[in-house]
């Protein structure tokens, strides 16, 4: 003889999971590491579900079942299920913002160092300057190595109480933040170019100078290769004080997003 009370403990178990599995899925599957195209789908399928067989049982001990109701009209578990979709979307453009502005710096390091045409060709992102892709992949390892990862799975385990399943909001200061948060990025991507951008402006002020002083020399044969020596040269003295930019950045923003999470 069954228990029906075990049997439908059971069911809300397993609905619980697929709840858990989805917001994590929308959330994962959009961090800046996962979501590149070259990312086996394999492994994108096992961190989810490892993610979701992790949290599941803790949200169960805190009381966080699925209500079961919710079975009884497709239309509001479509709805519930496109909007876990959609928060967690836009909880992890918040993050993405500030990669991007790695991408911003690189470029306009390389457009102003001379290195605008030694372009490359990624299938992923279409062209980009050389230096851009290498802030990228910098902001990235900073990503992984400095225990991010871990502080984004914790703020996706506080959110289920701030936002329990199919209760997720995406209200208009979430969007007002989230212009916010774009804007700082372009800020940060100007900060982590300055110091070239400020060197490569004094070198040509100094080149000028010399081509009123020196008339006969061929300015511009010598520019480019002095000039690219330079911003090479320079580029990888200011590397540490880059890459302090992007942790400080990367640190202060997970740190907000937990606490934007997290319940009062």
């Amino acid at each position: 003889m069954f228990d029906l009370n075990l049997v439908f403990q059971y069911k809300a178990y397993l609905l619980t999971f697929l709840l858990v599995l989805i917001r994590v899925t929308s959330i994962v599957s959009f961090v800046p590491v996962v979501n590149h195209p070259a990312f086996p789908i394999m492994v994108k399928v096992v961190i989810n579900l490892f993610i979701a067989l992790m949290l599941t049982p803790l949200l169960i001990e805190k009381g966080i079942l699925f209500d079961t109701k919710l079975l009884d009209s497709p239309l509001t578990l479509a709805l519930g299920i496109s909007n876990e979709i959609f928060f967690g979307f836009v909880v992890t453009l918040w993050i993405r913002f500030f990669f991007t502005a790695a991408v911003f710096a690189g470029d306009m390091i390389g457009t102003v160092g001379g290195f605008a045409m030694a372009h490359i060709f990624d299938p992923t992102a279409g062209q980009s300057v050389i230096i851009g892709r290498f802030l990228l992949i910098v902001m990235l390892m900073l990503f992984v190595i400095g225990g991010f990862v871990n502080m984004m799975i914790f703020a996706l385990y506080m959110s289920f109480f701030k936002y329990p399943p199919f209760h997720c909001q995406v209200n208009s200061s979430l969007l007002w933040l989230l212009i916010e948060k774009f804007n700082q990025s372009f800020s940060l991507g100007f900060q982590i170019a300055s110091p070239i951008i400020i060197m490569v402006l004094i070198f040509n002020i100094s080149l000028a100078l010399v081509a009123r002083i020196m008339p006969q020399m061929n300015v511009f044969f010598v520019a480019i290769p002095v000039q690219l020596s330079i911003v090479l040269l320079f580029f990888a003295l200011i590397i540490p004080y880059m890459m302090e930019i992007m942790y400080d950045t990367l640190k202060g923003e997970i740190h907000l997003l937990i606490k934007f999470l997290s319940p009062p």
